[in-house]
């Protein structure tokens, strides 16, 4: 009697441990995948077949985290079957495209760059994000930068001072400046931060609302709102601005709401 029941008992044992380990090799089978560098697609389905990977909510860097950073990063970096792009092709091709064409990465005589500041983060906080550098046509010394939070600064020394007339439009970011090439005096500029995130399923914004888009007549002096124009509630971004060079009434807005397009100059858009 005692014989049988430790023949049964160990089998029992047995049997748990096998299914423990088929468990724990599902579990993991996405992260063996990864590192043999097979196709994308089954790694994304070896991770979702698993009901036990999901993201903890606490967890800044588990597993799950991990791997849901290592997705969005992949995602657009394989062939369509889900093959992965050799990492060093954009170097290759651009190595093909000079030896074809008889150039040296040496043969620009302004391939200099010098450090031009800040020596130094400001008390209370870091030096802070640019999002767009944007040269006034026909006097690239006027220049115009575009920063996540902290609103438009003019430069009119190809770089070395800066100045800014936005702080009297509070909470701004400017994502793109696009200026008039026929009359650079009329400018527009896609306010908010077209480079922040959304969470909670897009309810919250990690950085600067968008209120539209803002237009100037006199230069950057003075701004006022064109027909692209939305609340802070609403919870808009813009990323890109473009103007039509042999129309510069059209203007192309790229937004999280969709792709806007005005034939006025601002007045009103579709």
């Amino acid at each position: 009697m005692i014989k049988r029941d430790t023949y049964a008992l160990g089998l029992l044992l047995a049997v748990f441990t096998l299914l423990g380990n088929q468990f724990q090799t599902q579990a993991q089978n996405w992260q063996s995948q990864i590192k043999d560098e097979t196709n994308f697609f089954s790694i994304q389905q070896a991770y979702y077949a698993d009901s036990a990977n999901k993201p903890d909510a606490g967890e800044l860097d588990g597993p799950n985290e991990l791997y849901k950073r290592w997705e969005n990063f992949m995602r657009p970096r394989v062939n369509p079957d889900g093959s992965s792009i050799a990492p060093d092709i954009i170097y290759k091709e651009w190595a093909k495209y000079q030896a074809t064409r008889g150039l040296n990465k040496s043969s620009s005589p302004d391939g200099s760059w010098r450090y031009l500041g800040p020596i130094k983060a400001p008390a209370g906080g870091g030096t802070g994000r640019i999002n767009c550098i944007t040269f006034t046509p026909g006097n690239p010394k006027v220049m115009w930068a575009g920063t996540a939070s902290g609103g438009l600064w003019k430069s009119t020394n190809a770089g070395l001072n800066w100045t800014t007339n936005t702080d009297n439009l509070p909470d701004l970011g400017v994502t793109d400046v696009i200026i008039n090439p026929r009359n650079t005096d009329t400018m527009f500029m896609a306010t908010g931060d077209g480079y922040g995130y959304t969470i909670n399923n897009g309810t919250h914004f990690g950085g600067t609302y968008s209120n539209g888009v803002m237009r100037s007549i006199d230069g950057g002096q003075t701004w006022d709102t064109t027909g692209l124009n939305w609340s802070l509630a609403q919870i808009r971004q813009i990323t890109h601005l473009m103007m039509i060079p042999e129309n510069p009434n059209i203007i192309l807005a790229t937004t999280n709401a969709g792709l806007f397009r005005t034939v006025n100059g601002g007045n009103t858009w579709k």
